[in-house]
């Protein structure tokens, strides 16, 4: 009930700067994804995550945008969901680097998550970056922590990308979060791109689960709008865990 609440607030705050200034959609993405984990000890079904993203940008003006995030996860393992809403404000330094806050909410079992950080995107067409800093709190165990994100990739011919990603993190009473990945992506067509991810992960966070060790992933996105997509990735906790 409470991302619902989210969710109208956000509505309304769009529709109050709407009432100041211009307001145009100017690029979004919808994404499914699937994530399975290997190695895993925990017996019973491999842990593995079914997600559902979409986001959508908004320009402010000539340089100022904001961004609306909204998620979907089915953990096979728990036979859990977990949903997360999120919202950007983004600042173009120039065509091709945008500066941003970010901050949101995210909840699965009885994990109740809040976030934000800042963030930067730079993406030249052939070459795309985004590095970001994450504080998080989960309230029901009263644990806090601080987490850095970077990922990337880099064209190889107009169709074939490769990349990576780096995600690490330090919570209350010695939890680390580690996430490292290899990637590569394809362009189906120009508004239609899968992703395939290989890498490991050791994340044990109270009330969101725990994952360590290998895993497999898949993503394929579809983009819309002038601006061909959303300017920011996903952020938050549960992004973090390849199964569940």
């Amino acid at each position: 009930m409470r991302i619902i609440w989210m969710t109208f607030g956000l509505a309304a705050g769009f529709s109050g700067v709407a009432g100041a200034q211009q307001v145009d959609v100017t690029g979004g993405e919808l994404r499914f994804g699937y994530e399975r984990a290997f190695g895993d000890d925990r017996g019973g079904d491999t842990p593995s995550k079914t997600s559902l993203e979409g986001a959508m940008s908004f320009g402010l003006g000539a340089n100022f945008a904001a961004q609306a995030d909204l998620a979907l996860d089915r953990y096979n393992a728990d036979g859990d969901y977990g949903q997360a809403i999120g919202l950007h404000g983004a600042y173009a330094i120039s065509p091709l680097t945008h500066v941003g806050a970010f901050g949101g909410y995210e909840r699965a079992g009885d994990a109740d998550v809040t976030y934000f950080g800042g963030e930067v995107a730079v993406d030249t067409g052939v070459t795309a970056i985004e590095g970001y800093v994450m504080a998080a709190s989960e309230h029901d165990s009263g644990v806090d922590g601080t987490v850095w994100g970077l990922d990337g990739h880099q064209e190889i011919t107009p169709r074939l990308d490769l990349g990576g990603r780096l995600n690490l993190g330090r919570f209350d009473d010695d939890r680390d979060v580690t996430r490292l990945a290899a990637t590569a992506g394809y362009a189906l067509t120009p508004a239609a791109r899968v992703e395939a991810e290989l890498g490991t992960a050791d994340v044990d966070v109270p009330g969101l689960g725990r994952s360590d060790g290998a895993y497999v992933g898949v993503q394929a996105t579809f983009t819309f709008g002038p601006g061909q997509g959303a300017t920011f990735g996903r952020r938050g906790l549960l992004d973090l865990l390849p199964g569940g």
